[in-house]
């Protein structure tokens, strides 16, 4: 039976694997990984954690192997810890904030991607919010093209890295940005072959940094302005694996500041029915990862897994007005 789950889901997901000892070992790695996706949901039955994992197209890789293909690597120049390339910015703290918002509901938020094999997690996710704030602008929806950014963007490291605020400065110095029909996604990278006169209508000003670790400027920048690209910590097995519910990972308790590795797009928050408050936020794995691409993650708990410490959002501008 374990077997022919394993079989499934390799056809499922396209895998190939070099040769029949190759396939085995990934067998392997896929049935103990199935063991602690089990052994974890029988303690989320009981109500002893807040989240559900699940089986997915990361099952036959060691933790490792998904850190080195999906998170950054910070020997690329496009670190995540470099200076931050958004002006700096506090919002009015007085604002009547709602108990929980989803962008999702009015249409704002765009299609969940796939970055593949290829860490371009940041150009995702300054796309995702480009798509977004120029939604709101516009009311038009134009869907981008983060290979643009692998390529082009000099500031990042392509397929090994880079941070979602130089990709923005990136759009600002090259006014603008082409779409995904006329410049599509090749999960690795390539030389830079952007044309003006292909651009889409996507133009921004300026983009701003929120103040670092502040949880409460994070909600009232969703609430007031729109989604906001979030890095964090995304290292540990379950939430490579998370399926539902509110993410709490005991590993990010420990997590020194400079392993934040991966960026997304925080594009809502609210409270469990269990009482848990928690970012919701658009993951770049897939439609098939998590709750349709998305999750949740625990909210007011000191910027866990680093959710806080470094968001930005660009100033999206429309050209017809």
């Amino acid at each position: 039976m374990v077997m022919l789950l394993v079989r499934n889901s390799k056809e499922r997901h396209s895998k190939t694997y070099e040769n029949e000892n190759e396939e085995n070992f990934r067998m392997q790695v896929y049935i103990n990984n199935s063991l602690y996706i089990n052994e974890h949901n029988e303690r989320y039955a009981k109500g002893q954690v807040s989240f559900e994992l699940g089986m997915n197209h990361f099952g036959d890789l060691l933790p490792h192997e998904f850190k080195q293909r999906m998170l950054m690597n910070f020997k690329s120049k496009g670190s995540i810890s470099d200076e931050p390339a958004c002006e700096s910015i506090i919002l009015d703290s007085t604002t009547d904030l709602l108990d929980e918002l989803d962008w999702r509901d009015t249409e704002v938020v765009s299609p969940v991607k796939d970055q593949k094999d290829c860490r371009s997690y940041w150009a995702f996710a300054a796309v995702a919010a480009l798509e977004s704030h120029h939604y709101m602008k516009t009311n038009e929806r134009v869907i981008l093209s983060e290979q643009n950014l692998v390529d082009c963007d000099d500031e990042s490291n392509g397929c090994d890295g880079g941070n979602a605020a130089d990709a923005f400065q990136y759009v600002i110095d090259n006014e603008g940005i082409a779409t995904e029909e006329k410049y599509p996604y090749e999960e690795t990278n390539g030389e830079c072959r952007y044309d003006p006169e292909c651009s889409s209508s996507v133009y921004i000003t300026n983009c701003q940094s929120l103040q670092p670790k502040d949880e409460q400027q994070l909600k009232i920048a969703i609430q007031t302005i729109g989604p906001v690209t979030v890095s964090m910590y995304a290292t540990e097995t379950d939430f490579r694996f998370y399926k539902s519910g509110v993410f709490y990972g005991k590993d990010c308790d420990w997590r020194p500041d400079e392993e934040l590795n991966h960026q997304v797009l925080a594009v809502g928050f609210g409270t469990s029915d269990e009482g848990a408050d928690y970012w919701l936020v658009k993951n770049s794995w897939g439609y098939e990862w998590g709750e349709k691409g998305y999750f949740k993650i625990a909210r007011n708990r000191e910027s866990h897994c680093g959710i806080a410490d470094d968001s930005n959002y660009p100033i999206v501008e429309d050209y017809n007005e």
